[in-house]
């Protein structure tokens, strides 16, 4: 049974995991998991694998390295990077930015060798492993307090023209975070609207509606009947109301349903289906979403493609057809990935 801080080591060449490993050697206060993962096996490690701090070193594949980033922090652990691929300086700032803690780049410290190069070696990526988890740890404890002091986010441009493409969000659940990590997987991507449904209770809407409002860069607003879906927008249902993309690009919100109801979800998704064809994607979000959705065929058919969350722990499956089933963590990079196949 490991002890002390869990690291685990992501890369394409098992050599360097055997280097980190024996240059850990006296610290053992870190724990260096067992085997090393390539980039495929991080979204689908379930919450008993996941290490305290992801150190990722790519040696072939230098383009995976801010994936997994990424998806590291959509699993909510912090991750730095040690690599000798930095011939670019500008890389490393580019690594930062996407969220790694550190970047430390693969050298020889001076004239040391053998021993003396492990243990340098072993005291900084211990170090960094140290720093990483105690930052990220600090600020769980202001977020969950409600004391820290974030900035606002810089909000894309609000350009007043008609969206070409947009996407049907069904939250199965009350989770405000869900939205966040899904729509902040979209890195800024402009060109789009959202249409998000969902099962916040009424008493906490406010505080989810300013949270979610906090963290995205797309202007979020509270649905009403007539509203121009225009591109680079959230649209938000209020609670238990249903919203449907009406003519003319323009929502419709109708009235009051049940708790547990579902209709509202499909009723969405089919009306922007049917508004905006091929141009249009659903995504379900939530432990159930999978079996909330009727009349999948008829939504799927008219050009647009489902995307389905799967618990963490399980694995997605093969395309089928114009639906996706995918891992949470890997939900957000396939949901970008297939809007700009659809905005070229």
């Amino acid at each position: 049974m490991p002890t002390g801080l869990k690291l685990r080591v992501v890369t394409d060449k098992e050599v360097v995991y055997r280097l980190i490993n024996r240059s850990l050697t006296n610290h053992d206060d870190i724990s260096l998991l067992e085997g090393s993962l390539d980039f495929s096996q991080v979204a689908g490690l379930t919450p008993a694998d996941l290490p305290d701090v992801f150190l990722v070193s790519m040696q072939d594949k230098k383009q995976e390295m801010a994936s997994v980033i990424r998806i590291a922090h959509q699993l909510e652990r912090p991750v730095f990077v040690y690599t000798d691929l930095l011939d670019d300086p500008r890389y490393s700032a580019y690594l930062k930015k996407a969220g790694a803690f550190e970047v430390l780049e693969k050298t020889m410290p001076g004239k040391a060798q053998g021993d003396g190069y492990f243990r340098h070696l072993g005291t900084k990526l211990a170090s960094v492993t140290r720093s990483a988890h105690t930052v990220w740890r600090q600020r769980e404890k202001s977020r969950d307090s409600g004391l820290a002091s974030r900035p606002q986010v810089h909000k894309l441009p609000a350009t007043g023209i008609a969206s070409r493409v947009a996407v049907a969000v069904c939250l199965d659940g009350g989770d405000p975070h869900q939205l966040i990590k899904l729509i902040g997987g979209l890195k800024r991507l402009e060109g789009i609207v959202l249409l998000i449904c969902h099962r916040i209770p009424a008493e906490k809407f406010k505080a989810a509606f300013d949270l979610l409002d906090g963290e995205i860069p797309y202007h979020l607003v509270r649905a009403s009947t007539g509203l121009q879906l225009n591109e680079n927008t959230v649209a938000i249902a209020p609670p238990l109301r249903p919203l449907t993309a009406g003519a003319n690009h323009k929502t419709v919100v109708g009235e009051e349903i049940e708790q547990q109801a579902k209709s509202d979800f499909s009723q969405m998704l089919r009306s922007v289906a049917k508004e905006y064809g091929k141009k249009s994607v659903g995504v379900m979000l939530g432990q159930d979403a999978a079996f909330e959705c009727e009349h999948m065929d008829e939504i799927t058919a008219a050009g647009s493609v489902i995307f389905v969350q799967l618990p963490d722990n399980q694995p997605g499956a093969p395309p089928t057809g114009n639906t996706r089933m995918l891992a949470g963590a890997m939900l957000p990079f396939a949901l970008r990935r297939h809007l700009e196949k659809l905005l070229a």
